[in-house]
């Protein structure tokens, strides 16, 4: 009997416990450690190399897929028409030019060359909002953030031609960007990388190492045009020609 009254009476003192806990679990004060909350971080000029590699991340996905596995499987250069490990058939229909939208690297590269267009857009955005409080060297970023925006259109003017166009972030619900013919693509990469040139840097050392240069846009607009009868129907071998020889002139390659 005595054990009995014992435990009734530690009950609502238990039951207090109990619910004093559960109370203060719902009332958490997190630390956030996994991201940065915005209203919570003051950037500074220091921080916009860091900011503007997010609009780089997606190229390593393209090289590793565009490059390396779609355009080369595609052709003579790599062979494997039988994958060993599976890959769902995607090297055999490739190899055989029997691929289609839902094949797997032609959805991947789509997915992976907007996302970089989307995180260029964005930094873009934040620079020209005010968002981030760039002072010095501000349309320097943007020129750069153009170039490499520039440089994922190339890749889906030379993968999939009729593409949407979209160089905006602050997108309204329900908007859908602008399909464009392959030759207005064509055109505006080379109008933005061209008025791009004048503010990118002319030096290759640690400060540049990964970025979009002068040369490196040079090297894109000689890519446009050995290219440019298949976006445009004229071609440009001279233009072409002249962007390559522009990098060979600056003596740093």
């Amino acid at each position: 009997m005595k054990r009995r009254i014992r435990i009734a009476l530690m009950c609502p003192a238990l039951c207090c416990l109990i619910g004093a806990s559960l109370n203060s679990c719902m009332e958490l004060d997190d630390s956030v450690y996994t991201t940065i909350v915005s209203d919570k971080y003051h950037y500074t000029e220091k921080d916009m190399v860091a900011i503007l590699g997010n609009a780089y991340t997606p190229w390593r996905s393209v090289v590793i897929g565009a490059i390396n596995e779609t355009q080369t499987i595609s052709t003579d250069e790599t062979m494997i028409p039988v994958h060993p490990w599976g890959w769902n058939g995607t090297t055999i229909n490739m190899h055989l030019h029997i691929w289609t939208s839902e094949t797997g690297e032609a959805v991947n590269r789509w997915g992976d060359l907007y996302t970089g267009i989307n995180n260029a857009n964005q930094v873009i955005y934040q620079i020209e909002s005010g968002l981030l409080p760039v002072t010095e060297g501000k349309d320097n970023y943007l020129a750069e953030l153009k170039a490499v925006r520039a440089s994922y259109y190339y890749m889906l003017c030379d993968y999939y031609g009729n593409v949407p166009y979209l160089t905006r972030f602050d997108v309204p619900q329900g908007f859908l960007p602008e399909q464009i013919s392959r030759k207005a693509l064509n055109d505006s990469i080379i109008a933005e990388v061209t008025a791009a040139l004048p503010l990118l840097p002319e030096n290759v050392d640690e400060s540049t190492y990964g970025r979009f240069t002068k040369w490196a846009a040079y090297a894109l607009l000689a890519k446009m045009y050995i290219n440019a009868e298949m976006y445009t129907g004229t071609p440009q071998w001279q233009k072409c020609l002249d962007a390559c020889e522009e990098i060979i002139k600056s003596g740093e390659f």
